[in-house]
């Protein structure tokens, strides 16, 4: 699976036939710029976030479905992205 993430804060994911990139679906409801992405170690779930905000969006990836919107927290150099990480 591929992630784009264009500039109109929706995250669209891919599935590579070994050609050419398909869109297979497209996630909406990030209120900034998305700038962090993380799968989870299970594949199940795909957390994303903006600096801007500071918020986190937890996506179910099987029903394609916005979860939860919880305020996070972020740690970026000058220059770098945001990052999301998962902790088990």
């Amino acid at each position: 699976m591929h992630l784009n993430v264009p500039q109109d804060r929706k995250v669209r994911l891919n599935e590579w036939d070994g050609k050419s990139l398909k869109e297979i679906a497209v996630l909406e409801g990030n209120q900034g710029v998305v700038s962090a992405l993380a799968f989870s170690p299970n594949g199940k779930y795909l957390a994303s976030g903006d600096v801007g905000s500071f918020l986190i969006y937890l996506w179910k990836l099987l029903k394609l479905r916005l979860l939860v919107i919880r305020k996070g927290y972020f740690v970026r150099r000058s220059g770098e992205k945001g990052m999301v990480q998962w902790f088990q």
